[in-house]
C-alpha cells in the first residue's frame, strides 16, 4: 500500500508538474480534464490512501467522528468528481469529431473550468450534507465511528441504490452513448474518405474524371455522405470557390494530395480517440462496478456479507487503480 501511495503522488504531482510548465499541454483544452484526473488522483494518494491504510493497518478508525465526516467528504467528492470528468472527456471526444471546425470556438478553457468549479461545488456541497446533515434529519445514528468510518446512508437498505448504483448507471449510459456517436461519426468519415481525394478532398463539386463511375451507387453514396459533412463544416479543408469545370490536372493534383493527408490525419487522431474512449468505458465498467456491488450489497446484510477488506479493496480499485489507467 505504501509503494501504491508513493507512486500516485509523485507520478501525478509530474502530470500536474508538466501541465503548468509546458504551453503546448496548455493549449489542449481536452489536456484540462486530464489536469482534473491528475489533482483528484494526487489527493486519493495524499488523503484518500493514507487514512486507508492507517485503518487497515489498526484494525479500526481512531480519528473520531469528525475527522471521519471530513475525510468522507472529500474521499467521496474526489471519487465522485473522477466519474464525472469520465463523462465530460466522453463529451469533449465527442465534441471534436462532430463539430468539426467549431470545436475551438466552442470548446474553450473558459468553457470547461466552469464546468469543471460547478462539479466540484455541487458535489463538495451534496457530500457535506449526507455526512454532516444525515442524522439530525433522520434522528438517529448507526454507525460507531469508534470502530468504523462509512457514510451512515450505506447501512440503510436502499439508499446506496438512489445515491450510489442509479448515478453510476446513469453516467455509464452517458458515455456509452457518447462513444456510440463518435464511433458513427467516424466511420461515416472514413466511408467518405474511401470515396477518393477528388470528392471529399475538396470544399466544392468537381467532375468526376473517371466516367465509369459517374452514377453508380457507391457513387451516389459517396456524394450524399461528402455533402452531408461539408454542410456541418467537418472538413478541415480549403473552401476556395472554384468553378465546376474540368480543371487542370496539373494544378489541381497537389491540392488533392495536401487535403487528403489533412483528412487522413485527422481520422487517425479520431481513431485513437475513440480507442481512449473504449478503453475508458471498459475500465469504467471493470473497476467502478465492484465498489457499486458492495456498497449495495452491504446495505442489505452489512459484514455478514461483506467483510472489511474487500470494502477496502474494492474501494481502492474504484477511486485509485481506475484513475491510474489515466494518468
Amino acid at each position: 500500500m505504501g509503494v501504491i501511495i508513493a507512486v500516485t503522488i509523485i507520478g501525478n504531482f509530474f502530470v500536474i508538474l508538466a501541465y503548468i510548465l509546458d504551453p503546448h499541454v496548455r493549449a489542449n483544452v481536452g489536456n484540462l480534464l486530464i489536469l482534473n484526473l491528475a489533482v483528484t488522483d494526487f489527493m486519493v494518494g495524499v488523503f484518500s490512501l493514507t487514512f486507508n491504510l492507517s485503518w487497515l493497518v489498526k484494525g479500526f478508525w481512531s480519528h473520531g467522528e469528525i475527522i471521519c465526516k471530513l475525510w468522507l467528504v472529500l474521499d467521496y467528492t474526489i471519487c465522485w468528481v473522477s466519474q464525472i470528468t469520465m463523462v465530460l472527456i466522453s463529451w469533449d471526444r465527442y465534441c471534436l469529431v462532430s463539430m468539426g471546425l467549431k470545436y475551438k470556438t466552442y470548446q474553450t478553457k473558459k468553457r470547461v473550468g466552469l464546468i469543471l468549479v460547478f462539479v466540484w461545488t455541487i458535489m463538495l456541497i451534496l457530500l457535506s450534507l449526507l455526512a454532516f446533515a444525515w442524522s439530525p434529519i433522520t434522528g438517529h445514528s448507526n454507525i460507531d465511528y469508534d470502530r468504523v468510518c462509512i457514510m451512515e446512508f450505506i447501512v440503510l437498505r436502499y439508499a446506496p441504490l438512489a445515491i450510489n448504483l442509479i448515478p453510476y448507471a446513469i453516467m455509464l449510459v452517458c458515455i456509452v452513448t457518447l462513444n456510440t456517436f463518435v464511433y458513427i461519426n467516424i466511420y461515416r468519415r472514413s466511408k467518405v474518405r474511401q470515396c477518393g481525394p477528388a470528392k471529399v478532398g475538396m470544399g466544392h463539386k468537381t467532375r468526376n474524371l473517371d466516367e465509369g463511375t459517374i452514377g453508380s451507387p457507391s457513387s451516389a453514396s459517396c456524394e450524399v455522405l461528402s455533402s452531408g459533412l461539408h454542410e456541418r463544416g467537418e472538413d478541415n479543408i480549403m473552401n476556395a470557390p472554384v468553378a465546376p469545370t474540368e480543371t487542370n490536372p496539373a494544378e489541381e493534383g497537389p491540392l488533392k494530395v495536401v487535403d487528403a493527408e489533412k483528412v487522413r490525419m485527422t481520422l487517425i487522431r479520431h481513431r485513437k480517440a475513440a480507442v481512449v474512449l473504449s478503453i475508458l468505458t471498459g475500465c469504467f465498467i471493470l473497476f467502478w462496478l465492484p465498489y457499486i456491488i458492495t456498497t449495495v450489497v452491504y446495505s442489505i446484510c452489512a459484514m455478514e456479507c461483506v467483510s472489511n477488506v474487500i470494502w477496502e479493496l474494492t474501494e481502492v480499485l474504484a477511486c485509485q487503480l481506475f484513475q491510474q489507467v489515466f494518468k
